[in-house]
């Protein structure tokens, strides 16, 4: 036996192994960003704040969607993975919408939630790019409800 050829297959051997570790891995995050919304699919919320969302309204002859949410709302967290990630949400409120996600009891949005009247969670409104109500709702939507509420 030639010296250190031993060592030499278990190195192959291990980097064999590393190898099958790594694809499986790769093949784990593949899943992950295939899941509904990861693309971008869903609604594309404004990052700004909300005078800037109405002004962008305006600007885009939209109206705006208004989520009024917290962090400890088990509902709104539900409608942002479910039902804000969806694909067909995401084309119907993303061509009609200036669309701005606010937390009620964080920065403006103890203003707003006091500004309209916001006392459950999620309060979801469609505003005018003056920042009147056109319409409102109260409580988790599912996507055919949100899309209803849409039209």
């Amino acid at each position: 036996m030639i010296c250190g050829m031993g060592s030499l297959s278990a190195t192959v051997k291990n980097a064999g192994r590393l190898m099958l570790i790594v694809i499986g891995f790769a093949i784990s995050l593949s899943a992950c960003n295939n899941s509904p919304g990861a693309s971008g699919e869903g609604i594309r919320f404004f990052e700004g704040n909300f005078s800037q969302a109405l002004e962008k309204a305006a600007a885009e002859n939209k109206l705006v969607f208004l989520d009024a949410h917290t962090d400890w709302c088990g509902y709104c967290r539900k409608m942002k993975r479910q039902v804000y990630s969806d694909k067909s949400v995401g084309e119907a409120f993303n061509a009609k919408f200036v669309s701005i996600s606010v937390d009620m009891e964080k920065g403006e949005g103890p203003e707003l939630a006091y500004r309209y009247g916001v006392s459950l969670y999620p309060t979801l409104f469609i505003l005018d790019a003056q920042g009147n109500v056109v319409k409102g709702t109260k409580g988790f939507q599912s996507v055919p409800e949100l899309l209803e509420f849409a039209r």
